[in-house]
């Protein structure tokens, strides 16, 4: 609908009042989307596929198993992933393990544990 005073400009409407929910009632919501499971069947991005099996992929890496190979078993699976698209998303999921925060060692007394002085 536009608006006769700027045709231009289409006329906004009255927003509606917003629903009130008891607060019991989201206690009930949270639960239950907490005790949703996923859709097995949804798709996935190339990433959240490598993502999922990262660990196995990267055991067979280290058993000698080549990027090439894995391409072949992902296409049989229905995954079109180029080898050095595989490699970025490791590198990628790499760095998102580096950059996730650390435990610190507990010390202590709250000094740094580091060589006793007067060592080299």
């Amino acid at each position: 609908m536009e608006n006769p005073e700027n045709p231009k400009v289409a006329k906004t409407s009255t927003p509606k009042p917003r629903t009130k929910i008891a607060a019991s009632s989201t206690k009930i919501l949270a639960d239950l989307i907490r005790k949703a499971e996923p859709d097995p069947d949804r798709p996935l991005h190339g990433i959240d596929a490598i993502s999922a099996v990262e660990k196995v992929l990267r055991a067979a890496l280290r058993r000698g198993v080549t990027i090439s190979q894995i391409v072949e078993i992902l296409r049989e699976v229905g995954i079109d992933l180029r080898p050095s698209t595989i490699q970025t998303y490791l590198r990628i999921l790499e760095q998102e393990h580096s950059d996730a925060p650390k435990k610190k060692a507990a010390s202590t007394n709250g000094t740094p544990q580091g060589p006793a002085s007067g060592t080299v």
